[in-house]
């Protein structure tokens, strides 16, 4: 009957420790794919910043293009 206990204890351990390494390689896991989301985000959130800056840019420089056309126009009919 000792001997029965002895193993079951020893079986009981096993398992546990069997249990809290699953645990840690699960929480690990878990961690590296938080980590991975909080990267993935912040570089989502710094390319959505670029693309509205160049947007932004863009509308500028092309405002600024049609002014010069204009000016450009303006100028040519001056001269005819």
């Amino acid at each position: 009957m000792r001997l029965k206990l002895e193993e079951e204890y020893l079986q009981n351990t096993k398992n546990h420790e069997e249990e809290v390494q699953l645990r840690l390689k699960f929480e690990s896991k878990l961690n590296d794919m938080h980590s991975a989301h909080r990267e993935l985000q912040t570089k989502y959130f710094r390319c959505r910043k670029d693309l509205e800056e160049a947007t932004n840019s863009n509308k500028q420089h092309e405002e600024n293009l049609v002014i010069k056309v204009d000016e450009i126009t303006a100028l040519n009919q001056e001269t005819l």
